[in-house]
């Protein structure tokens, strides 16, 4: 053969080699487009998806009961429970800042005013029947059954007994807190009388043996201040606790 036309043949074989080389990796790659390797069998996808966890009814969007727990109603309070209502709320306001002031007193210094234990509680008693009101005193001046009993005192020596011994207080002037302590002074001054003038200053087997002409006990506190408060006139109340009357 001759030289070139060899040269032809091989070079032509070397292209038909080529092209079938081309033309094999074409065909491969369309085959690989058309069925992707990372595709899972559809079996095995069933199997997947069957063996997925299935979320409890109760935590189902549709079926959740709302646990929210209801608020509770505001409780009353200690402060509302322990309201009570004031008992001088009734009274006029010029006489409720003496009964408040005598109130205090009757908690807190009545056995130095009053002669005894049974007539501190007769008078404690008898002022909160009326709600601790002034007995004395109306919207804070001297009322008439005062000025009736302190004149029915200043004549004590028309009884035998000494004036000095029932001294009467003077209102005009005085502040809340004088008004209650004299309030209540000149109610234990009454008291005093009346006792002094139906048993006598002293216990009668001090005066004599054979006294029997006085009477034998005094009369009750509560008695008196209830005399008093029911009389159209005071001072004279006072005189039916002498003997004499």
């Amino acid at each position: 053969m001759n030289g070139p036309r060899y040269d032809r043949i091989l070079a032509g074989m070397a292209f038909a080699v080529i092209l079938s080389a081309l033309f094999n990796a074409f065909a491969k790659g369309g085959n690989s487009d058309a069925a992707p390797t990372g595709a899972s069998p559809v079996g095995q996808a069933s199997t997947e998806t069957s063996s997925a966890p299935t979320a409890p009814a109760s935590e189902s969007p549709a079926a959740t009961i709302d646990a929210t727990p209801a608020k509770p109603t505001s409780p009353v309070s200690a402060t509302e429970q322990s309201v009570v209502p004031d008992p001088l709320a009734s009274l006029d306001p010029a006489e409720r800042v003496v009964a408040e002031k005598i109130r205090d007193l009757l908690a807190a210094k009545s056995d130095a005013i009053f002669a005894s234990k049974s007539e501190r509680m007769a008078v404690e008693t008898f002022y909160q029947t009326r709600t601790f009101a002034p007995f004395w005193l109306d919207r804070g001046a001297e009322n008439a059954r005062a000025t009736a009993v302190i004149a029915r005192l200043r004549e004590a020596d028309t009884d035998g007994l000494d004036v000095s011994d029932y001294r009467t207080p003077d209102f005009a002037g005085l502040g809340p807190d004088a008004l209650a302590e004299a309030d209540l002074k000149l109610t234990q001054t009454v008291l005093t009388f009346a006792r002094h003038l139906q048993a006598g200053r002293f216990p009668y087997k001090r005066v004599s043996q054979n006294n029997i002409q006085l009477p034998q006990a005094p009369p009750e506190p509560a008695a008196i201040l209830a005399k008093i408060v029911n009389a159209a006139d005071a001072g004279k109340a006072l005189d039916e606790f002498s003997p004499a009357a």
